[in-house]
């Protein structure tokens, strides 16, 4: 999965999380996972917002291209050994 997701960004990130968050609300405004109520986990479909008055300081940043990866040296191979491995 790092190959996937390497580049993908703070927005790139909200904006799939959000996505999925509507998807699997719908026309409702929270989903619930759970069928009685003290059992149940309720996620509201959108972000509550809201402003603090301090952040950072991003004059004092550097951009920094991000690190790629040599893919060569990446393994797709399964690291268990066959012992550990249940027969079927």
């Amino acid at each position: 999965m790092a190959l996937i997701c390497r580049n993908w960004w703070n927005y790139e990130w909200l904006a799939r999380t959000l996505a999925l968050f509507q998807f699997l609300a719908g026309n409702n405004r929270v989903i619930r996972i759970g069928k009685r109520s003290p059992q149940q986990l309720v996620i509201l479909k959108s972000p509550t917002s809201f402003e603090i008055d301090q952040g950072l300081d991003e004059a004092i940043l550097t951009a920094e291209p991000p690190e790629t990866e040599n893919l060569e040296d990446i393994s797709l191979s399964d690291d268990t050994d066959d012992e550990e491995k249940p027969n079927v």
